[in-house]
């Protein structure tokens, strides 16, 4: 297990300060928003790579922050910077963890699957090789995997060490399983937040973007800043954790629907012979209110190509799963969802599981 620093090693950060001279730690201060241990603060726009914002410090006062992480993780830096522990480093998980990293927190990783966690380490984040020892590390413990069945197991593994610590589940799934996830964090002594990510990866620390939090309001004013490392947005909108998957999946649900909607029109247009480009461009302004997802769409339909990095097919299926079960436990109609969910399951069968949204035209295009 990870304890906590010694006294020992609490002199040894002290001596460091001192070797490495007023002059580089009030840069490194400048940088880090008025105190040490934490990261710059982010400018509005583009954001540089956490890794540039490390290179902006001295190498003398970048081996004092590395001290942190030397020979076992600690809750806090002992200067403000609160210990994070991020569990799950897949596509979600590697860029919430780089967020942490870039505001300066002190970041410990670890994912079922060894070796996920190597870029990270390359960039300042500590990985260790068990849950226990993560959470223990950490003061928050950041939680983002497949399926809340899989996060309830990984904190009920943590056991007691969970015990003061803050969850911070950004897991999707419906709202029965996030607040069952809420009481086994309860009942080992922990506090608990929900939080629905309303952008895929590359947005995450994005000023626009969002994430919806449900869960303890104190826990949300104490951890704001860490909060609003993964988005520009972080309202709490109800202290019962489920509300926030009912928010994300309205949001959710409706972009389905304006998606198969252009979609359907599209493949009328094409059929004509009209560039779908060009009935955007002539629809600007009954549009106007709709328009922020269609111009992307617009050019992958015209274009016949359809693959994409981000935001494919496969990563649709599990969240529209998760509305088609939310609907039947709730006893509402679940026959729009589950027809999304029908027709992006047949485009993944049929080998377009990379594959952005728009090649669902060719189902539209069918006679």
């Amino acid at each position: 297990m990870v304890r906590g620093p010694s006294r020992t090693r609490a002199a040894s950060r002290s001596a460091a300060r001192a070797a490495a001279g007023a002059a580089p730690l009030e840069a490194f201060r400048r940088i880090g928003g008025g105190r040490p241990g934490v990261g710059p603060s982010r400018p509005p726009g583009r954001h540089p790579p956490p890794i540039l914002w490390l290179t902006s410090c001295s190498v003398e006062v970048l081996a004092w922050r590395l001290l942190v992480f030397s020979e076992g993780g600690v809750v806090g830096s002992g200067d403000g910077a609160v210990g994070v522990a991020v569990l799950g480093l897949g596509e979600m998980g590697g860029a919430l963890a780089r967020a942490v990293l870039g505001g300066g927190h002190p970041t410990i990783v670890w994912n079922r699957t060894a070796g996920k966690g190597e870029a990270l380490v390359a960039e300042g984040a500590r990985e260790v090789a068990g849950v226990r020892e993560a959470v223990a590390a950490g003061r928050v413990v950041v939680v983002n995997v497949k399926g809340n069945a899989v996060a309830r197991e990984l904190l009920e593994a943590a056991g007691d060490v969970l015990r003061g610590r803050v969850v911070v589940n950004l897991t999707d799934g419906t709202s029965r399983e996030v607040r069952e996830v809420a009481a086994a964090v309860a009942a080992r002594g922990g506090e608990y937040l929900h939080g629905q990510i309303m952008t895929i990866a590359p947005g995450v620390g994005h000023p626009d973007a969002t994430v919806f939090y449900g869960g303890s309001a104190d826990v949300h004013e104490r951890h704001r800043e860490v909060l609003g490392l993964f988005s520009g947005q972080a309202p709490l909108v109800s202290e019962d954790p489920g509300v926030a998957v009912l928010y994300g999946m309205a949001v959710h649900g409706t972009m389905w629907g304006l998606l198969n909607g252009f979609l359907h029109a599209a493949a009328a247009l094409s059929d004509e012979g009209v560039e779908v480009g060009r009935f955007l461009e002539e629809a600007k302004s009954p549009l106007a209110a709709l328009s922020a997802f269609l111009p992307s769409l617009a050019e992958e339909v015209d274009q016949g190509r359809f693959a994409t990095p981000y935001g494919a097919l496969r990563h649709h299926l599990p969240s529209i799963e998760d509305l088609v079960r939310e609907s039947r436990a709730r006893g509402i109609d679940d026959e729009l969802p589950e027809y999304s969910r029908a027709l992006v399951a047949a485009a993944i069968g049929r080998g377009h599981g990379d594959d952005g949204y728009s090649r669902l035209v060719e189902h539209f295009r069918k006679v």
